[in-house]
């Protein structure tokens, strides 16, 4: 299989042969990659260009760029990404957004996995975003800098981390709802989630230890 890496400073995807490790392609991207998803069942590759507010689109099997999508943009002007994770069963691609700020990372958006569309939002200041996503019983005003991002394709929860206060926020992807939100340590980052036994692991970098829950 192939392996996908970023290059910050050249602002290009590296396609790495798995079983030879060398580079095969190099796809130009924007400004600043960030996080890369994959969607398998469509053969496409996911680019987040942080600093243009966009996501570079490319064909897995030409290694090619196909599309640019803008990031949609509401009412407090975020338009930055970070991190990326794709749900193909619910034809959805998430997105971390940071408010104008490059580097605070206080929001999600998730987009139709083919046409870059919005679907859902919660916003830079974690409240209503009017497209659908409800906090229901759970307090969601809380999120501070989140960045983290992950997904588990059997129960298509989305699981957000925020290493401002330490938390990870669970979202159904269904009905986009707000879950629960799980204290897991000072600087909780990076995600992982192993969906045959349903255990969601965080790095906590500040404490640095690994959590599970």
């Amino acid at each position: 299989g192939m392996v996908y890496a970023i290059g910050t400073g050249g602002n290009n995807l590296m396609v790495i042969n798995g079983r030879t490790n060398k580079v095969v392609a190099t796809v130009p991207v924007g400004n600043t990659p960030a996080g890369i998803a994959i969607d398998e069942t469509a053969n496409r590759i996911y680019v987040a260009n942080q600093r243009d507010g966009t996501i570079s689109v490319i064909d897995g099997a030409g290694n090619q760029p196909i599309g640019t999508w803008p990031v949609p943009s509401l009412s407090d002007g975020a338009n930055n990404v970070w991190n990326l994770e794709v749900d193909p069963p619910l034809k959805r691609l998430y997105v971390s957004i940071p408010p104008t700020t490059i580097a605070s990372f206080t929001g999600l958006q998730a987009l139709d996995i083919s046409t870059g569309a919005a679907v859902a939002r919660i916003n830079s200041q974690s409240i209503l975003s009017g497209l659908g996503l409800r906090c229901g019983a759970v307090d969601c005003s809380t999120l501070s800098s989140s960045e983290g991002l992950a997904v588990n394709p059997a129960t298509h929860h989305v699981l957000l981390s925020d290493s401002g206060n330490g938390t990870v926020m669970v979202i159904d992807g269904v009905n986009d709802q707000v879950l629960n939100t799980f204290a897991t340590g000072t600087g909780a980052l990076a995600l992982a989630v192993d969906p045959t036994v349903g255990l969601v692991y965080v790095s906590d970098v500040s404490d640095t230890y690994i959590g599970a829950f």
